[in-house]
């Protein structure tokens, strides 16, 4: 804004021998005006420099990336059961990769350029109704034209092409998708594609998944392309229309050659401006099919509030055969004579058809018994395990079969050795609280010795190495 006057003021009155001297601002001298202007011009652009600069500390980026990306791992883990089998483990990596950084940068951060770049285009339609009561001008309305101009052509542009081109995006995020899911089948699946020999036609398969998607990327780039050049061939024909025009009339005495500078460089800023807003705009157009993909995944049913109904079932009881054993006057303290219950499963749900071999409805174990449980294959022994741990949940609306008295901690084991990246002792002591002594290094490691563990495997537990343990360590 305040360079469009600057320039403006050097032409037509600094730099303009036939302007009288009284007239410059500040001072009579057209030396110290030019040094004036000049100064005027370079430090507020050291300024913006150092704004520029400076933004990057203030991890605004970073911030919005990490709770997005925060926030959906967290999603995930307290995903019901049948949502976390459905879902797709490549949709999900994009989704909470490549997904989560555009919306952050190419959604969220292009906000705040897009109201720099509205800012920009007010303070130049200001500049054309404040300009001529500054220098004494009549107000010229053939350079508000192209404000007025440009909006409405990129919005019956974007409203002609918004259409094709999100339907190009989503198929191409789609076949991306289809991509990262045959890789990941093929990583889990490597044994079994290796001991069957069956290595040619999952790479044929890949191929064919590549082929699509460099296809698809072709048709999605040449349409981005031609909505990206848009802007640029729009500008480019105001100011050549300009230009013939505004040159006739300096030909003709009817607009000064500094004014008519000064317009053309306006024509091309305005071009610039709203070029900038247009590619903004563009920007916020394609996160849409990755912020569609992030609010699909972030609004998935979650059993938290199931598990926490659970969990006021179980202190309710807890409460109430705390009391009974109170008033009882039992040896010992209450919370260790809390039994654990399960009543008869084939009565009150459908997932599990063994019943108990007891006179009883239900069950009672002691704490610090140990129980086995036996029984036919498919009959619900793993099940009745995984809803005492509550690994699994009762389904809506059905009444908990199982008691696990609050203040007990109850842990499924799998029968399947699962191992995650980090150092064998961050896998052999997971689940147990930072600084909790069960962790020491010395207790983890007896256990190691009293298990029979060889002394390789214990040299690897304080070895602090990070690799992926299921490949390193045999299963057995």
């Amino acid at each position: 804004f305040m360079k469009l006057f600057l320039n403006v003021y050097l032409v037509d009155f600094v730099l303009k021998t036939t302007t009288p001297t009284s007239r410059l601002l500040f001072t009579d001298s057209r030396a110290t005006s030019l040094l004036l202007i000049t100064c005027a011009i370079v430090l507020p652009f050291g300024f913006l420099h150092y704004l520029s600069y400076i933004k990057y500390s203030w991890r605004v980026r970073g911030i919005s990336r990490r709770t997005l990306q925060a926030a959906m791992v967290r999603k995930f883990l307290n995903y019901k059961n049948e949502v976390r089998s459905d879902l797709s483990q490549g949709t999900l990596i994009l989704a909470m990769t490549r997904d989560s950084e555009e919306v952050v940068d190419k959604g969220y951060m292009a906000m705040f350029a897009l109201f720099k770049s509205m800012g920009s285009i007010t303070l130049m339609l200001v500049y054309q109704f404040v300009a001529p009561v500054v220098f004494g001008k009549p107000l010229r309305l053939t350079v508000i034209l192209p404000m007025i101009i440009y909006p409405v052509c990129m919005v019956l542009f974007i409203t002609a092409r918004g259409r094709k081109t999100l339907d190009c995006q989503e198929l191409l995020n789609d076949q991306l998708d289809e991509m990262i899911t045959h890789v990941d089948n093929i990583v889990l699946n490597y044994q079994v594609i290796s001991e069957y020999d069956a290595r040619a036609p999952f790479v044929k398969r890949f191929e064919e998944k590549v082929a699509k998607l460099n296809n698809q990327a072709i048709s999605t780039g040449q349409t981005l392309e031609n909505n990206a050049h848009f802007a640029p061939w729009l500008s480019l024909a105001l100011v050549a229309i300009y230009t013939i025009k505004g040159g006739l009339d300096v030909l003709n005495g009817n607009l000064s050659l500094g004014t008519f500078l000064i317009d053309v460089h306006i024509f091309q800023q305005i071009g610039v401006s709203w070029g900038a807003f247009y590619s903004i705009v563009l920007q916020l157009q394609a996160s849409i099919p990755r912020l569609e993909r992030v609010t699909t995944l972030m609004n998935f049913p979650i059993d938290l509030p199931q598990r926490m109904s659970l969990f006021k079932h179980r202190r309710a009881v807890t409460k109430k055969l705390r009391a009974e054993l109170f008033e009882a006057d039992c040896a010992g303290l209450p919370v260790d004579l809390l039994p654990v219950r399960v009543n008869d499963p084939s009565k009150t749900s459908g997932r599990i058809s063994m019943h108990l071999t007891t006179d009883s409805s239900e069950v009672n174990i002691r704490q610090g018994r140990l129980v086995y449980l036996v029984g036919p294959h498919g009959e619900g022994k793993s099940a009745l395990l995984r809803l005492l741990s509550g690994a699994s949940l009762p389904r809506e609306g059905e009444q908990p079969y199982v008691f696990v008295p609050s203040h007990l901690r109850a842990l499924h084991v799998s029968s399947e050795p699962l191992f995650f990246e980090g150092t064998l002792y961050d896998n052999l002591a997971l689940g147990i609280r930072p600084g909790d002594q069960d962790g020491d290094l010395e207790r983890v490691m007896a256990i190691c010795r009293r298990l029979g563990l060889p002394r390789f495997v214990r040299a690897q537990v304080e070895s602090g190495e990070i690799h992926m343990w299921g490949q390193k360590l045999s299963q057995t």
